[in-house]
């Protein structure tokens, strides 16, 4: 929920996951077919131990599933490309906000009202913003970004980035979403009213936010699949007996 979320939050609560705050794939800080553990589980499929074991434990375990319950029963013998589709499309959904409460139905229990049409709230994410989302920037613009973003990428595992990179988009949809639709009581409680009348001042902001959130999926990925190929390197030279020292 987004008790532990919010920018108001007492101390103690302020946490995502467990109640140590972490995420894990124990069935306690996170469900083992769970968005946030399936990405754990494709990245590693790709991964090398070897390379793997470079990096800094992570401050908590990951607990990688060996098995996927909520893909079908997806197992390691499937096809690379087919589970590398996966691992891009997840890397995606880990950017749309809506998909990390699944409180409301993910928001597909809340309604809303925009120029005089209703949808409801996941709908209005999934589907209206990306349609009315500004020109992407340009390509100068995001080697710009990326090149001031990925240094902080660099050196951490990716298994943890993604834990990293869930708890800010979890803060979003508690922040800038749910937030600026609810109504503070006298007695200390929230609510939505039903439905929700989308002003046009939130709508540019949540078309911001969609923005912001949607190129920085793009060089996320970027800079996941770079990790990728260098791994694959790492284990094709490890198989033909070759020690590649990374620079």
């Amino acid at each position: 929920t987004c008790a532990g979320l919010r920018k108001d939050a007492p101390p103690e609560l302020q946490h995502l996951g467990d109640k140590t705050g972490h995420i894990a794939c124990d069935g306690h800080g996170a469900e083992r077919g769970s968005l946030y553990c399936a990405l754990a589980w494709f990245f590693e499929h790709f991964a090398h131990d070897a390379l793997l074991r470079e990096f800094p434990k992570p401050k908590a375990p990951i607990n990688t599933p060996k098995k996927l319950p909520g893909f079908g029963g997806l197992g390691k013998d499937a096809e690379p490309s087919h589970l590398l589709r996966w691992l891009v499309v997840l890397v995606g959904d880990l950017h749309q906000p809506l998909h990390w409460l699944r409180e409301k139905g993910y928001g597909a229990d809340v309604k809303l009202v925009y120029k005089e049409q209703q949808y409801n709230l996941l709908q209005f994410w999934e589907e209206y913003l990306p349609a009315h989302l500004p020109p992407k920037p340009s390509p100068a613009q995001l080697e710009k970004e990326y090149d001031a973003r990925s240094p902080d990428w660099h050196h951490r595992v990716p298994t943890e980035l993604f834990r990293d990179w869930a708890k800010e988009t979890a803060e979003a949809v508690c922040n800038e979403v749910y937030a600026a639709m609810e109504v503070n009581h006298g007695d200390g409680s929230r609510s939505i009213p039903e439905p929700f009348k989308l002003e046009e001042e939130i709508f540019q902001r949540w078309l911001r936010l969609a923005q912001d959130l949607s190129t920085l999926a793009g060089e996320r990925l970027g800079f996941v699949l770079t990790e990728l190929i260098e791994h694959r390197r790492h284990k094709k030279d490890s198989k033909e007996g070759v020690c590649r020292h990374g620079g």
